[in-house]
């Protein structure tokens, strides 16, 4: 039999294939659907997936026919004539108008974020590409994603995809969004459902992957990039879109870090108020509310003067004790030994004699050389003190150490007593 007009390919389908094929999809398909093109075009199609699958795979004899082919061979069988032009005119008017339907798909990323799932197909000079495909008439979006990614990878990504987190571009004069997938373990075994469309699966470290034609940091051990021309315009986009999610990673963490150092630092702060508590005491001056002065019987003068002063004397035995520790300590360490060894007898102002501790000369802050000349220069003192005449200038001028003095407990206790006694509180 020869093979109908306009039909280059010498192979022919049985005519019982075709019968077969055709009331599945033709015979009883809508009048408004076989009397629109594109519609027509599109039932082809599927017509065209039915016959790889079930018939082409199964069958070694079969030809495994282009759709064009294929696409005439079943429209002249059923007896179609286009309206206007040929039947090979409203094949390439179906394949111009696929290439502006949009698409939609999955960019599917390992735990870590750093492989992207990459699929190849048998057509298109085994190209490599997303998972991704055609919406359908009053499809929603990102359902038309994970109808795609199933067919393609076998792989239901419904749990995992959020409607409003994708990236999405123009190629050629079709738009094509991908919704971003994280989190699929590398471990997952991805089985096609579709037959003769996907040859193979394979994961891609997104760092090696070409972003633009001329990309010399792209390692062709996989290929040249033109097999990735699919790929390279979701590339710089995607990286962008990983160092975006990290910084936000960074910083949350920061903050997190910040308000619990913040936390930390208000419960220490309340540790030091049983410090000040003799300035919580309620003085004459203080506001108070008319509920607590209602509730609270007044106190009279004199305990008023000897809260303060009970108060005031606890804050003074706190500071002598913490000055008494430091100047034991003081005295007990090996320098302040040595130096007080060589100590030399001096003029006090509290009493006859005091001695001098030499750690606090003008010798010992590092001008000892200096006033080592100068007192070798200065003549002797010939007065009938019988002492040598010292360095300084001013007879009156004495250097003490502040760890000389003792504090009497009992005589500021006493001066603190006097203050408090003339003090006139106002009820």
């Amino acid at each position: 039999m020869a093979p109908p007009p306009g039909i280059k390919s010498t192979f022919l389908i049985p005519t019982d294939l075709l019968d077969d094929i055709a009331s599945r999809f033709l015979l009883d398909a809508p009048e408004s659907e076989l009397g629109n093109p594109i519609s027509l075009c599109f039932l082809t199609e599927l017509a065209y997936w039915f016959y790889l699958d079930e018939y082409a795979e199964e069958d070694d004899s079969l030809n495994n026919l282009k759709f064009d082919p294929f696409a005439q061979q079943l429209l002249n069988r059923v007896g179609f004539k286009p309206q206007t032009g040929t039947i090979e005119d409203m094949l390439q008017g179906f394949r111009d108008f696929k290439h502006r339907v949009p698409t939609y798909g999955g960019l599917l990323l390992n735990e870590d974020l750093s492989q992207v799932l990459l699929v190849q197909g048998f057509w298109h000079r085994a190209s490599w590409g997303f998972p991704k495909g055609k919406i359908n008439v009053d499809e929603e979006p990102h359902k038309c994603a994970i109808r795609e990614v199933l067919e393609e990878t076998g792989y239901d990504i419904s749990p995992l995809i959020d409607p409003n987190v994708y990236l999405e571009t123009s190629i050629g004069e079709q738009f094509v969004r991908l919704y971003i997938i994280p989190g699929v373990s590398t471990a997952t075994e991805f089985v096609p459902r579709t037959k003769g469309e996907i040859k193979q699966l394979k994961w891609f470290p997104i760092s090696q992957l070409p972003s633009h034609k001329n990309d010399r940091n792209f390692n062709k051990v996989n290929g040249s990039t033109n097999m990735f021309y699919m790929v390279m315009p979701f590339v710089k986009p995607l990286r962008e879109w990983l160092a975006s999610r990290h910084r936000s990673a960074v910083i949350g963490s920061n903050s997190a870090a910040g308000r619990e150092g913040r936390r930390r630092h208000r419960s220490s702060s309340s540790t030091t108020e049983h410090h000040q508590s003799y300035s919580q005491t309620r003085h004459s001056h203080s506001p108070a509310t008319t509920s607590d002065a209602s509730k609270r019987p007044q106190p009279t003068s004199d305990t008023l003067r000897k809260q303060q002063g009970t108060a005031f004397s606890t804050y003074i035995q706190e500071e002598a004790a913490s000055f008494e520790r430091l100047r034991i300590n003081t005295d007990s360490s090996p320098r302040r030994r040595e130096t007080s060894s060589k100590a030399k007898s001096r003029k006090s102002l509290f009493g006859e004699h005091q001695e001098e501790n030499q750690k606090f000369t003008f010798k010992s802050r590092g001008k000892g050389r200096t006033n080592k000349t100068n007192r070798e220069n200065q003549p002797a003192n010939n007065g009938s003190s019988g002492q040598a005449t010292t360095w300084e200038t001013k007879p009156h001028f004495r250097s003490y150490s502040w760890q000389s003095f003792h504090i009497n407990k009992k005589e500021v206790m006493d001066a603190v007593e006097s203050v408090w006694s003339n003090v006139t509180f106002a009820l």
